[in-house]
């Protein structure tokens, strides 16, 4: 824990929004989805306070499995050809309260990407990530990425 405190995240990633806040370990409550493995991830993908897209992450405890949907739960052909995964995910019964919970989150924001938990019908925040794979996202098609570009119009 010690060496993860004393890393420079803002150097090291070319993250510098991180230079200005103090280092810490948080603790959370473990969420149990009754899989017996990590639950799954809803990254949801925000614009000026719009949720366009959703990344849905499983399997982290052995290979990821991720899939890319619209906020309609309409799958997405997002990922380039080696992260293309088969598996299709059920559209939670709670959608529309998660892309809401996100959007009011995100509000305040050109782009952030919202990550939740939906474990047996309970969502769960995780966090507000500014910039997803430190901007290097290499799981992505270049004119997906393009796209999101686009969709930020700083003021």
């Amino acid at each position: 824990m010690n060496r993860k405190l004393s890393e420079n995240y803002a150097k090291k990633k070319f993250e510098y929004h991180y230079s200005n806040i103090k280092p810490l370990i948080m603790c959370e409550e473990y969420i149990d989805d009754k899989t017996g493995k990590q639950p799954t991830d809803y990254k949801v993908f925000c614009f000026h306070g719009k949720a366009h897209s959703i990344l849905v992450c499983s399997n982290r405890d052995t290979s990821v499995e991720q899939s890319w949907y619209d906020i309609n739960w309409n799958k997405l052909d997002y990922s380039i050809n080696e992260y293309k995964s088969s598996l299709e995910y059920k559209k939670p019964i709670n959608l529309e309260k998660m892309v809401k919970i996100a959007e009011d989150l995100s509000k305040e924001f050109e782009f952030v990407r919202v990550d939740l938990y939906n474990a047996n019908g309970k969502i769960y925040f995780g966090e507000l990530t500014f910039s997803p794979a430190a901007g290097f996202i290499k799981f992505v098609r270049q004119d997906v990425l393009d796209e999101y570009g686009n969709l930020i119009q700083c003021k």
